[in-house]
């Protein structure tokens, strides 16, 4: 039963076991509001950047980390480059890799010169950027105008191609344009239930093939291990984009409602027993009033509400875990004065590694929910009271 764990344990273990011990040996810059790395300043270390505002116009010798509401890198790094956060700008020169997730990701006149991952709900990549290797990229709505090395690869709702790239083109998407400026030197291959758009103005060295997203499920079957191994990496893909995607979510609550997460944590950790009781109460007294609500017409809408706002108080209960498991690790690693952002990055990162050992992998998932649920309520609670007393 282990085996099929194996991979995405790795993949989650792996990281903590490197990007930790880097973190304790690099630079690190933590903040509740802003930082700035000065055009002239140079760095030779790899740096972690953290903040509501994070921008990044010097030299880095060394690997980037950075997190925060709005992040920046507009100057050069000599390593790798890890960005997260609501709107995320790359500018700059990367001599390496870049892997970045955000609301909004965009890269303007930068050069990669390596590879690029990026996963957003809006991703844009402007003709004056350059990317040496391949493009892997996740997002509703991707637009690539600039020169790319080898490969195009991922997925979208919508995706506009306007470039030059040197291999192949093999993405699954809602809807594809490839526009008059583009050059592919391979083939063309793209899962869609519609034709993509393909300007006359395109050069494509080799075949354009659309496949029904049926067709390309059914392929797998049959061939011996194949379907396994690609249920293995959809596992892995699936539970790092569930982590990136909480901790952007994360980020956001934190810029936007910064009092209300920090104070469902204190009273969480002061708490914890309590937190878990009205966690449990909550959630299964719902079941029985969603049921008498949907008994009456009025009641149809108000159990839609209820339900979307248990659904949401779950949600963000992972949050509120995160951000507590965060300080209690910094704690043991005395690892002191970091901001909210590094602590939610590093707690939800150990809580995802935890719901990932079998065995106790449910009961982690059942316990993180009830207990950030029951945070948030306790939170409301004194809030409301607090409210009426004045």
């Amino acid at each position: 039963m282990l085996k099929r764990f194996v991979p995405v344990i790795i993949a989650l273990l792996v990281v903590p076991a490197v990007v930790i011990p880097t973190f304790l040996k690099a630079e690190l810059m933590s903040s509740e509001d802003s930082i700035v790395i000065a055009v002239d300043e140079v760095i030779t270390d790899d740096l972690f950047l953290a903040a509501e505002t994070v921008t990044n116009n010097g030299r880095v010798e060394g690997t980037v980390f950075t997190a925060g509401g709005t992040v920046v890198v507009d100057g050069e790094v000599t390593g790798d480059v890890y960005a997260a956060g609501g709107m995320v700008t790359i500018k700059g020169t990367v001599e390496d890799d870049v892997v970045v997730t955000g609301g909004t990701v965009t890269l303007q006149s930068a050069n990669v010169a390596g590879s690029l991952i990026a996963m957003g709900g809006v991703i844009t990549i402007d003709s004056q950027t350059s990317v040496g290797g391949s493009i892997v990229t996740a997002g509703g709505l991707v637009s690539i105008a600039g020169d790319v090395g080898r490969n195009v690869v991922g997925g979208a709702g919508t995706m506009a191609i306007d470039a030059n790239v040197g291999k192949s083109i093999d993405v699954g998407v809602g809807q594809l344009t490839i526009g008059g400026a583009t050059k592919v030197g391979g083939d063309v291959t793209y899962t869609s239930d519609t034709d993509a758009s393909i300007s006359s103005g395109s050069t494509i060295a080799g075949n354009v093939s659309r496949l029904e997203p049926s067709d390309r499920i059914s392929g797998y079957k049959g061939m011996n291990g194949i379907d396994e191994q690609v249920l293995r990496n959809a596992r892995v893909g699936f539970i790092i984009w569930s982590y990136l995607s909480v901790l952007v979510v994360g980020f956001v609550l934190l810029y936007i409602a910064k009092p209300f997460v920090e104070g469902s944590v204190d009273l969480l950790s002061e708490r914890s027993l309590t937190a878990l009781f009205w966690g449990f109460i909550a959630f299964f007294i719902s079941g029985p009033i969603l049921l008498l609500l949907l008994m009456s017409v009025i009641g149809i809408h108000l159990s839609t509400l209820l339900t979307f706002g248990l659904g949401l108080g779950l949600y963000l209960g992972q949050i509120v875990v995160g951000l507590a498991l965060g300080r209690f690790v910094s704690k043991s690693l005395n690892m002191t004065n970091q901001s909210a952002y590094v602590l939610l990055a590093l707690g939800l990162l150990v809580l995802y590694v935890l719901t990932l050992i079998p065995y106790i992998s449910f009961a982690t998932f059942v316990v993180t929910a009830f207990v950030g649920f029951g945070g948030i309520l306790l939170y409301l609670r004194d809030v409301i009271s607090a409210s009426r007393l004045r």
